[in-house]
């Protein structure tokens, strides 16, 4: 989080705040940097790597390609804007090596696509991925499926060769058997599952039909309007410029946020 301002003579504090992930949402050379060194290189074998970065990212995978018909410079401009943000916040090589198999300083949990369907993987991706806060059936789908994929995470994926250090020595066959059952052969568990957390996770149905963008209409053109008075000059006529702004417009940004909401509805099934 990047801040900045000064206090008033009220004892009031004023500063600009600006989330960290604008400019870099997944710092993972700094994570790396901070294990090996700037110039070393963590042990990337399964049986000689002893420590590494742990990436959980809920929308990891390809980018979306962005406009490809032709749009206002308003539009372009928005675009571009996106095209820079996009740009700076992670480096594609960082998620090529966590989703390599045979590197083992780099792992990355994130949400599974079932095979037998086009939906995406959450609900929650929507709207820049914000959608989930106005629906808490979307909410819940997407918690319970976090804890499927982490246990399957567990039990599959955070491995190292079993004749790496890390493990102190071979394992019996009856901690294999109670530990390690869904591992692959050489392969160790890094934090074996035991007593609940080794159960099998269900999820919910998917929540088709559980929200209504029209619900949520008043409340936005309310927030627009808010916005639109915060960020006017305190003068009598900008305040009454603003004010009559804010009814002329409200209904036309409530409408783009609520068909934005319902095409993303359309594609993943959930209308």
């Amino acid at each position: 989080m990047l801040t900045s301002g000064a206090a008033s003579e009220d004892g009031q504090y004023f500063f600009l705040v600006v989330d960290g992930g604008a400019t870099d949402n997944e710092p993972i050379e700094l994570a790396r940097t901070a294990l090996c060194g700037i110039i070393e290189q963590n042990p990337r074998d399964a049986d000689t790597a002893n420590r590494a970065v742990l990436l959980i990212d809920p929308f990891a995978g390809k980018a979306e390609l962005g406009r490809q018909t032709a749009g206002t410079f308003v539009d372009n401009l928005g675009s571009l804007v996106s095209t820079f943000i996009q740009q700076t916040r992670y480096d594609s090589r960082d998620v090529l090596l966590a989703a390599d198999e045979k590197v083992f300083s780099r792992f990355m949990l994130s949400p599974r696509q079932q095979s037998d369907t086009n939906r995406p993987a959450i609900t929650s991706a929507g709207l820049a991925a914000f959608i989930g806060f106005a629906c808490p059936a979307f909410m819940r789908y997407d918690y319970m499926l976090g804890r499927r994929d982490c246990r399957e995470f567990l039990l599959k994926d955070f491995a190292l060769a079993e004749t790496n250090k890390v493990f102190g020595g071979p394992w019996t066959q009856p901690q294999r058997d109670r530990y390690a059952p869904g591992m692959e052969a050489g392969f160790l568990p890094i934090i074996p599952l035991t007593g609940t957390a080794a159960q099998p996770q269900n999820l919910d149905e998917w929540p088709v039909g559980k929200l209504d963008p029209e619900d949520y209409r008043g409340a936005i053109e309310e927030r627009f309007r808010a916005i639109l008075k915060a960020a006017t000059p305190p003068t009598k006529w900008l305040k009454l410029a603003s004010w009559a702004g804010g009814l002329v417009s409200d209904g036309l940004v409530a409408d783009k946020v609520i068909a934005a909401m319902n095409d993303y509805l359309s594609e993943a099934q959930l209308a």
